[in-house]
């Protein structure tokens, strides 16, 4: 593979937002890359917190 000779060079991968899915950014990161992306428009985010949902 090329990811040798990639991680030699930069950690980092520039993508377009196209590319920002879960199956892309997984994989790279899984290589050991970082991804620098525009996140796409359809994109969901959630905030985790530790804290314990209020009740009533």
């Amino acid at each position: 593979m090329r990811k040798e000779s990639l991680l030699k060079i930069t950690s980092y991968v520039v993508a377009d937002e196209y590319f920002f899915k879960v199956t892309f950014v997984d994989g790279t990161l899984a290589m050991g890359f970082h991804v620098i992306s525009r996140l796409r428009d359809d994109t969901s985010l959630h905030y985790l917190t530790g804290q314990s949902p209020k009740v009533g």
